[in-house]
This record gives structure tokens, C-alpha cells and sequence, in this order.
């Protein structure tokens, strides 16, 4: 009886020495079939940004004067109102929207001018939750499942935060400028194209020759679109006293700490454009000029 105890004590402990903890290539695996996941579901996310906002700028549905007539929702009380919780956690600016006179315009654009100005009450919200869960690419890179500069991605997904949070959230003017459309749909022609090609390296697929051309070339108009909205609605932004600190200005609190904040986003935008847009001109010889192994970006 006691040898057929001692048996099953041998093999029970043998059995646990046996146990592996999952090997790299499993982590690897598991970690790959993440990032396939969540660059699929980020393209179609950005994918129904786009389709959205051009929706309401044709009026394909006809929805476009509903949504100039009610007002924009903030993205915050958009939250809010997804949480029913009646408590915002970023200040609700009121979304009044001022006819401007757009007679400079020739006729068949002038609709459409007017409709991209009430473009932020279809998709702004939206476009704001869509972009924040791009701080999981923080995380990607922290982690180590990603390789890439932690700063680079860092800054990047910040300016987008900033935009979104900082600026078009806080502004009602950046809220109803026709601008506003002009950028998201920059944003989502360039990322839908991004994790379009990121999803066929995952996934050990060469990706379309079309689509390397596509990634390495539409920058040259999607960047200056996208960074000169940017710069525009953060600039609408600004209050319209003096930046220099004075008693009065301090007294009538006119620039604030996030004001400040978007003045500094102001003076660097130029500037990072241009680092960036370099760095692409770079990659793209890399790729399409010098015929060398595709690289990620």
C-alpha cells in the first residue's frame, strides 16, 4: 500500500516538473495575434470616421441640416451621456455655431462648405474616442511588443490627444470651422492606409504593391492638409488678448495654463512638420527608390 502511494507521489511530482511555462514563440504568437486584432479593428474604426464624415459633408442621407440645427455635442458629453452619468470630465464648451458668409465661394461648394462646418456634430465625438485608444501604442512600445522609439510615439499620440481634447473640445470655434472635416479626414486616409499595411506585415503577407506606393506616397498631401488644419484650429483657438502677462490680462484671467499650451502648439507645428514629413521622404527613397527590403515605418 505504502510503495503505491510512494508510485503516485513519484509520478504526481513528475508530472509537475513536467510543466512548461509558455515557451517565447508562444508569447510572440499571442502577441502577434493581438496587434492583428487591434490593427484591423483601428483601420475599420477610422474607416467608419471617414465614411461618416463624408456622409454628412454630401448629404447622402440627408441628415447634414438635422445636425446644424441641434448643435454639436462635445466629446466629452458624449461620454457622459454613453456612461449616463449627467457629470462631464472635460469642460462642455457650448457648440454655438455663427453663420459665416461664404458668398467668396463659387456656388456648387458652398453647400458643402457649410456642411463640413457642422461636421464635428456627426463625427467629432466619435473621432475623439477613436483617437484616444491610440494610447494603447504607447503601451505597445513600453511593453515591448512593438519595436519603436517610446518618445516618437509618445509625442505623436500626444499632439493627437492634444487636438482632440485640448483644443477642438475646448473650443467652439475649432468645433465649427469647416476645417475640423478637412483634418479628420486627413487622420483616417492616413491611418487606414497605416494599419491597412501594418495588418499584411503581421500577418507575414507581402502587402499590395499598390499600397506600399500608397503608404510611401500619400503623405506628400495628406501631412500638409492634415498638420495645416492642425495649425489653423489650434490657432482659432487662441483667446484674442495678448499672450505677455500683465495685470490685466492675469486679473481677467484671459490665457489660461491650456492656452499657453496651444500657443506653444502653435510655434512648433512648422517645425515638427517638417521633421516628420523629412523623415518620410526618407523611408520612401528607402523603399521605392533604392529597392531594398520593405522596412516598417
Amino acid at each position: 500500500m505504502s510503495s503505491n502511494a510512494s508510485k503516485a507521489t513519484t509520478r504526481s511530482s513528475s508530472s509537475k516538473g513536467n510543466t512548461k511555462a509558455p515557451s517565447p514563440n508562444t508569447k510572440k504568437d499571442i502577441a502577434n495575434k493581438y496587434l492583428i486584432a487591434y490593427n484591423v479593428a483601428s483601420g475599420l474604426a477610422w474607416a467608419y470616421v471617414l465614411i461618416l464624415a463624408l456622409i454628412h459633408i454630401s448629404n447622402v442621407d440627408g441628415g447634414a441640416a438635422q445636425v446644424a440645427s441641434s448643435g454639436p455635442i462635445t466629446a466629452s458629453g458624449y461620454v457622459s451621456k454613453l456612461l449616463s452619468s449627467s457629470a462631464s470630465f472635460l469642460r462642455s464648451a457650448s457648440a454655438a455655431t455663427k453663420a459665416h458668409s461664404r458668398s467668396w465661394l463659387p456656388g456648387f461648394l458652398q453647400a458643402p462648405v457649410a456642411r463640413m462646418a457642422t461636421t464635428y456634430g456627426r463625427v467629432g465625438p466619435q473621432t475623439a474616442l477613436v483617437q484616444s485608444f491610440a494610447v494603447l501604442e504607447v503601451a505597445h512600445v513600453a511593453l515591448g511588443i512593438v519595436r519603436s522609439s517610446l518618445p516618437t510615439t509618445a509625442m505623436q499620440v500626444t499632439s493627437r490627444l492634444l487636438l482632440v481634447w485640448a483644443v477642438v473640445e475646448q473650443s467652439a470655434a475649432a468645433r465649427a470651422s469647416p476645417v475640423f472635416a478637412s483634418m479628420i479626414i486627413a487622420w483616417s486616409l492616413s491611418e487606414i492606409i497605416r494599419y491597412s499595411f501594418y495588418t499584411f506585415n503581421l500577418l507575414g503577407l507581402q502587402p499590395p504593391q499598390w499600397l506600399i506606393w500608397i503608404r510611401y506616397s500619400a503623405f506628400y498631401v495628406l501631412y500638409p492638409i492634415g498638420a495645416g488644419s492642425e495649425w489653423y484650429l489650434t490657432w482659432i483657438s487662441l483667446p484674442n488678448s495678448s499672450p505677455v502677462p500683465g495685470f490685466r490680462s492675469w486679473y481677467q484671467g484671459a490665457w489660461g495654463v491650456f492656452d499657453y499650451l496651444r500657443g506653444i502648439m502653435v510655434l512648433v507645428w512648422a517645425p515638427a512638420l517638417y521633421v516628420l514629413f523629412t523623415y518620410m521622404m526618407g523611408q520612401r527613397r528607402k523603399v521605392l527608390g533604392g529597392g531594398r527590403k520593405l522596412k516598417d515605418s
